[in-house]
């Protein structure tokens, strides 16, 4: 209930006129379901391995930010509505077998745990591809759009090298994914 008044709130104050018109139209709810997809193949050790209360709810957080995000895009009312599902077209579940494939192909170590965890690795390789075909075909740039994609590009790029990117059994990633 707090989080359907904030999101009201958001919505209601970030438009000029009052109306229910947000500035949604440029996220893709493809790339938002990729993520969500990453980070549950990710972190299914969260049901394994206990490493600290701080890493738990970091994966929490992320999970559960991740698969509100896809929702709201789905099922709220107000932004549902300002979603632009007529230009978000990107046929995304293409991408998510060629990425399992090659995780089922190159890894470390042929378990489960280890298959999915490189299959984060490849599809969140891929996961911005839809937004990116999303901004080219609507050609409609807002400054928060293009903060988000910034970001989203920055964090996948960031990630990519930083050292502290662990192995799910706390070595460090060997495996090389291009950015």
């Amino acid at each position: 209930a707090i989080v359907d008044l904030y999101f009201s709130y958001f919505c209601n104050s970030s438009t000029v006129d009052g109306s229910i018109a947000i500035k949604y139209r440029g996220v893709s709810l493809k790339t938002q379901e990729l993520y969500a997809l990453v980070f549950a193949a990710r972190y299914l050790d969260i049901f394994t391995n206990y490493i600290s209360l701080y890493n738990t709810v970091m994966k929490l957080i992320f999970l559960g930010s991740s698969f509100s995000i896809v929702w709201y895009m789905r099922y709220h009312k107000i932004v549902r509505r300002s979603y632009d599902k007529d230009q978000d077209t990107f046929r995304h579940y293409f991408l998510v077998l060629p990425c399992l494939v090659l995780a089922l192909l190159i890894n470390e170590k042929f378990t489960f745990k280890e298959v999915m965890w490189t299959f984060s690795l490849y599809l969140e390789a891929v996961a911005i591809l839809p937004q990116l075909v999303l901004l080219q075909r609507t050609r409609n740039i807002d400054n928060l759009t293009g903060q988000y994609v910034f970001l989203l590009g920055y964090s996948l790029s960031s990630g990519g090298i930083s050292a502290n990117d662990k192995h799910p059994n706390n070595q460090i990633c060997h495996v090389s994914v291009p950015v």
